[in-house]
């Protein structure tokens, strides 16, 4: 009886669980159907986080969507000669090529957007902290990308110097 009692509880536990991520699925799914609706409507920087939520928003889901919607932030960033918009955008779309398996294309984003993270302005140490996370970000992107293409030595040497920033942190 007990055993009967334990599957049935069991069975419902996993009913809930099954029910709430539904619902969160539902509404996440709303939140992006809404952002795409404004988007058309949105300039400059608000079009570009816009974009990013977007990209963001498809990554699991619609990995062709989220580059396209990466590419978006991109330009938008490029368009308002926001350096660490343009951090993160190109970070955005370096990743999304990486999981599509376009390693030329991921390297070649993480590449050119990597310098541009040590141009940090002296004068703002939240700005500073901001770019310094991102170097880290893309260091450990541009590892993945060097492993999957089985280039270990780049791999390693990526993943050394984002371990030396985070102990220099401490």
């Amino acid at each position: 009886v007990y055993l009967i009692e334990s599957k049935k509880a069991l069975i419902l536990s996993i009913s809930l669980i099954i029910s709430i991520l539904s619902i969160s699925n539902l509404q996440a799914q709303e939140n992006v159907d809404s952002l795409e609706a404004v988007l058309p409507k949105t300039v400059g920087a608000d079009r570009m986080e816009t974009a990013y939520v977007l990209f963001r928003g498809y990554l699991d889901q619609d990995q062709k969507k989220a580059l396209s919607y990466a590419q978006m932030a991109y330009q938008e960033a490029v368009a308002l000669k926001d350096t660490l918009r343009i951090i993160r955008a190109g970070n955005a779309r370096g990743y999304v090529n990486l999981q599509l398996g376009k390693f030329s294309e991921a390297l070649a984003d993480f590449e050119y957007i990597l310098p541009l993270t040590l141009k940090v302005p002296k004068d703002n140490q939240e700005l500073a902290r901001k770019y310094l996370q991102q170097r880290k970000f893309i260091l450990n992107n541009l590892s993945l990308t060097h492993m999957r293409s089985a280039d270990y030595g780049k791999s390693l040497d990526a993943q050394l110097e984002s371990l030396k920033l985070r102990e220099q942190e401490k």
